[in-house]
């Protein structure tokens, strides 16, 4: 997201990221109980992530994260006025740079004798997944840690199956000895 928000910044586009809360806290990142505590785990995770761009954090009661859905790792293009102009239930750098694209290309419509009529619209969206669940169980280990780790595969299995959850098994087993 970093390059994405460097390269889209001199077309207009600023970027800035919400936390809203833990995703998966575990022993190393729980629950935030002060305001405090959370905006100094914000820091450990602009430090981890090394994000440039601005954090804003959300109240300890969370009225920005209930007003745009409860999910983790929601992205929003929010016009000048205010409106919705994109939303997704997952962050993807290659869906939100075709939205931004989209999104010029009608305002130069817009600015020439063109009308144009907004429409709703929605598209399932993809991500690579050949080394995620590798990742993805490593950053929760690193970030959160084995509580994080254990109580997502949990959840995983509850909701997508025994499968789902053994391909979560089996990738933190490729991680480091150190990362049981």
């Amino acid at each position: 997201m970093e390059d994405l928000a460097a390269r889209l910044g001199p077309r207009g586009f600023a970027f800035a990221f919400l936390y809203v809360r833990e995703a998966h806290p575990g022993e190393l990142a729980g629950h935030h109980a002060t305001f405090a505590g959370k905006c100094d785990l914000a820091r450990r995770l602009r430090d981890r992530w090394q994000i440039a761009r601005p954090i804003l954090v959300d109240d300890l009661d969370g009225p920005l994260h209930a007003a745009y859905g409860m999910l983790p790792n929601m992205t929003y293009i929010v016009g000048q006025g205010g409106r919705v102009l994109y939303r997704a239930m997952w962050t993807d750098a290659a869906s939100i740079e075709w939205a931004c694209d989209y999104l010029q290309r009608e305002a130069q419509e817009r600015r020439t004798s063109k009308r144009v009529a907004p429409f709703y619209s929605e598209l399932r969206g993809f991500r690579a997944h050949d080394q995620y669940a590798r990742i993805f169980m490593n950053g929760l280990l690193e970030g959160g840690g084995r509580r994080a780790a254990d109580e997502f595969v949990a959840a995983t299995e509850a909701t997508e199956g025994r499968a789902a959850a053994d391909r979560l098994r089996a990738a933190r087993q490729e991680l480091p000895e150190a990362r049981p």
